[in-house]
């Protein structure tokens, strides 16, 4: 299972709602062949959780509705809010909502 937290990593990151461990088992054993056991993805996702909680990085691991998703963190949300609400402002007043 080479790279086993890269792929969990990815499978995570590239999806919009929080992935599920069975959705992980499931598409890691379709694509690769892995049986992979709950306690080996636990034990990955431990090491992940790990990995984020470093300063260096702007998210973290978070555990939602049975599964897993990575959210910014605390400290970010402020200038994050104020991104989203100048994005919200220049796509209703952009060139794409014309008449």
């Amino acid at each position: 299972m080479k790279l086993l937290t890269q792929h969990i990593e990815a499978l995570i990151l590239t999806s919009e709602q929080a992935t599920s461990p069975d959705e992980i088992i499931s598409c890691l054993k379709t694509v690769y062949g892995w049986e992979l056991k709950k306690e080996d993805l636990q034990e990955a996702i431990e090491q992940i959780k790990q990995k984020f909680s470093d300063e260096s990085f702007a998210f973290e691991l978070n555990e939602i509705a049975g599964g897993f998703q990575f959210l910014s963190k605390k400290e970010y949300h402020s200038a994050i809010h104020v991104m989203l609400q100048l994005k919200e402002k220049t796509t209703f007043n952009g060139s794409s909502w014309k008449h």
